[in-house]
């Protein structure tokens, strides 16, 4: 990376590392985590350089790392493309290989999120959280919103959903400019409007997390458009550019409807990120044109530095097996659940695959008449609990968190207006979670993580009662056979005392 770009991302990546440390607090495990980072960030704003930058990413993947699994998705995402920028940074300032090694899994990162979204549960109208997304914006609007248009977005939500998310992703990897480009809007359009989505699907955080990395895309452009952000304007398109994004942004926050908070400072981030990013949408097309050079070209192969060493190109490798692991292999084999590639898809991730052509939990099906283990044990369905620790992770219906209207609009397009969240239950942590509805129904969960959430209920010393059928078995073999229709095991009773 050229000077300029470095310090104009050092600074990006900064800011908003600054930000999100403050807005997910219950992803920092311990204090001395937030002073290193914070440190850290400032450093690398007030002074950009290998050292600055390369010392706060190494804080933030540390924190985490030990925080790990209980992570958004994004988490690990950026925790990959970090470590990854890290290596290059070390790898030296000749090799330039850095921009499009971060493209290519920021590229492969999207595609996963769209191909696991391939099931049958997220394809199916009814039962969507696309149609969730898209009708509770629909609900923002102060119009009534005719039945013909919810049932028509309820409908096309899922199969949009999906197309623009596969779409981005492969934008992203193209190798022509304007692909990229389309790529970056299709990204910062997803983005904006997931950051304003209400509550409990309000995600800001995601789309700052992610646009910032797709300054790879464009590094020149984005370069140029940053600096532009923080100069004052020269022309009154310039300025009036300026004041448009700073009133969308100012707009944007009043869409804050997390309880408890009064302006969510991701959100108006996210806007003024989206208009960076069209910014430098519209420099990278002006330098693209056949007349015009603006010192903005962007094509990885025009660089004049030295050809890739034999240690970055093995380096790159071996991130590209991570990545391709991560996105491809480790739903099926079943070594994630919570942060998959897969965010608000709806995937299956126990008791069989609900995706139209990939298997899920593969290991879990192997090991399912096994007893303990890390896979041992099948699926388990719960049928009753009294221990409150348990019911407030799962099953984590959260239906009465949705606006009254947008259940209203919901049920008029067609939908179950039905919404579970346990993913992000198991990230906010335990005081966070009191404060959440507690509905409960019958739900399944593999046997060892079932386990896990028992150790935890004993470590709180909270007595409790624990209803399921058992044996409980997802795959028949010979021991645990089909049963037959109708067919209901016994319930079979726990009961633990505090210690």
């Amino acid at each position: 990376m050229k000077g300029d770009a470095f310090v104009a991302y050092a600074r990006l990546w900064a800011a908003t590392e600054l930000l999100l440390l403050h807005h997910d607090q219950f992803l920092i495990p311990h204090a001395y985590y937030a002073y290193a980072v914070a440190v850290g960030c400032a450093a690398a704003f007030v002074a950009p350089g290998p050292r600055t930058l390369g010392a706060a990413m190494v804080a933030r993947v540390v924190m985490y790392a030990v925080q790990a699994p209980a992570v958004w998705d994004s988490c690990y995402w950026v925790n990959i493309v970090d470590v990854l920028f890290l290596f290059h940074l070390a790898a030296g300032p000749a090799d330039v290989r850095a921009a499009a090694s971060t493209r290519l899994h920021m590229g492969l990162f999207y595609v996963g999120a769209g191909f696991w979204k391939l099931n049958t549960a997220f394809l199916d109208p009814a039962r969507s959280c696309a149609g969730i997304f898209v009708v509770s914006l629909l609900a923002m609007l102060p119009c009534d919103v005719p039945d013909a248009v919810l049932v028509a977005a309820t409908r096309a939500a899922p199969a949009l959903t999906v197309g623009g998310e596969l779409a981005l992703g492969v934008c992203v990897l193209a190798p022509g400019r304007a692909a990229r480009r389309v790529g970056v809007a299709l990204a910062c359009a997803l983005h904006f409007m997931i950051a304003i989505t209400p509550y409990p699907n309000q995600v800001p955080a995601f789309g700052v997390v992610c646009v910032a990395r797709l300054f790879f895309v464009m590094p020149g452009a984005w370069t140029a458009a940053l600096t532009e952000a923080v100069a004052a304007p020269t022309t009154l398109v310039g300025a009036l550019y300026r004041a448009v994004a700073v009133a969308a942004a100012a707009a944007s926050a009043l869409t804050t409807s997390t309880p408890g908070i009064s302006i969510d400072y991701a959100i108006p981030a996210s806007t003024l990120l989206s208009f960076v990013g069209a910014r430098a949408i519209a420099l990278d097309a002006a330098a693209d044109a056949p007349s015009r050079n603006d010192g903005l070209d962007d094509d990885e192969e025009d660089d004049d530095g030295p050809p890739p060493s034999a240690l970055a190109r093995r380096g790159d490798a071996a991130f590209l097996a991570l990545t391709l692991f991560y996105v491809f292999l480790a739903q099926p084999l079943g070594v994630v659940d919570v942060s998959g590639v897969s965010p608000f898809s709806g995937i299956r991730a126990h008791g069989g695959s609900n995706h139209l052509f990939m298997p899920t939990a593969l290991l879990q099906r192997w090991k399912a008449d096994e007893e303990g283990g890390d896979w041992g044990g099948g699926v388990v369905r719960v049928t009753s609990s009294t221990s409150t620790f348990l019911n407030d992770l799962y099953p984590g219906e959260c239906t009465e968190e949705l606006p009254p209207r947008a259940i209203e609009l919901l049920k008029r397009g067609g939908h179950v207006a039905v919404e579970y969240n346990p993913t992000a239950r198991v990230m906010l942590g335990p005081e966070i979670r009191a404060t959440l509805p507690r509905a409960f129904v019958p739900y399944t969960l593999p046997a060892h993580e079932l386990r896990r959430v028992l150790g935890e209920v004993r470590a709180a010393g909270e007595p409790f009662e624990l209803a399921y059928p058992q044996p409980c078995r997802s795959w028949p073999s010979a021991e645990y056979p089909r049963p037959r229709r109708g067919f209901r095991p016994p319930p079979r009773n726990i009961h633990v005392a505090a210690a």
